[in-house]
C-alpha cells in the first residue's frame, strides 16, 4: 500500500501483511492525491507545486516528474483510454496525462500532457483546450 505524507513530502510504502512501513519515497511538495495504473505505476499529485510524481512500484523509485497545473490535488485513472486525469485546484483546470502513446499522435510519448481544460464558473462547460 502507498500513502502520501503531506508534511514531509514523501510516500510511505506499507507491507499489508505486517501493517508496517517498509520504506519512504521522497516526492514533490506536499503530496496529496494518489492513483495506480495497470502497469504497476503510482501517480502522486504534489499540491504544494505544479507536478505529478511517477513511482515505479517494482523498485519504489521516482521514474518521472510531470508538470501540470497549479496545485494538483486529486487524480483518477481511466483504464479505457489509458490516461490519468489531474485536478489542479489553484487554476481550476484538469490536466490529462497520456499513459500509452497513440499512433495518431506520433510525436507524443508516454506521460505527455495531452490537454488542459478550463472550466467556466463551475458550469461544466469547457472553454479552452490546449493540445
Amino acid at each position: 500500500m502507498y500513502v502520501t505524507n503531506n508534511d514531509d513530502s514523501t510516500v510511505s510504502v506499507i507491507d499489508t501483511n505486517t501493517n508496517t512501513v517498509i520504506g519512504t519515497i521522497p516526492v514533490g511538495a506536499n503530496p496529496q492525491g494518489i492513483a495506480y495504473d495497470l502497469n504497476q505505476t503510482i501517480y502522486v499529485a504534489n499540491i504544494g507545486g505544479i507536478t505529478v510524481s511517477v513511482i515505479d512500484t517494482n523498485t519504489n523509485t521516482i521514474i518521472d516528474t510531470i508538470p501540470v497545473g497549479n496545485q494538483p490535488s486529486d487524480l483518477a485513472f481511466d483504464p479505457l483510454h489509458e490516461r490519468i486525469y489531474v485536478t489542479n485546484f489553484d487554476d481550476g483546470t484538469v490536466s490529462v496525462i497520456n499513459l500509452c502513446p497513440r499512433p495518431e499522435l506520433q510525436q507524443q510519448s508516454t506521460n505527455d500532457i495531452i490537454s488542459t481544460t478550463v472550466n467556466n464558473k463551475n458550469d461544466h462547460t469547457m472553454i479552452k483546450n490546449i493540445i
